[in-house]
């Protein structure tokens, strides 16, 4: 736990920011998911490019999980701003 010395407004402007990546990786999620559910590019794509797809879903998976998690702590700690 740290201690941030920051006012109100600055604490909703980082977490209307963390929001927007945390949607901006929900519609990446999505797509790549799309892609990856879409028989043809799974059939005809280059192997090595779908293996990219998928590690790129399962970076994405995470990405959104450490904004989840920041969302959450910063919103717990700007309780008490």
């Amino acid at each position: 736990n740290c201690w941030l010395d920051i006012d109100q407004n600055t604490s909703k402007h980082y977490l209307a920011k963390l929001e927007i990546q945390r949607a901006e990786t929900h519609l990446l999620i999505n797509r790549l998911e799309d892609r990856l559910s879409n028989e043809n590019y799974t059939k005809h794509a280059p192997k090595e490019v779908v293996h990219e797809t998928k590690q790129q879903l399962k970076d994405e998976h995470k990405k959104l999980e450490h904004i989840t998690a920041e969302i959450a702590s910063f919103a717990n700690a700007s309780k008490s701003i």
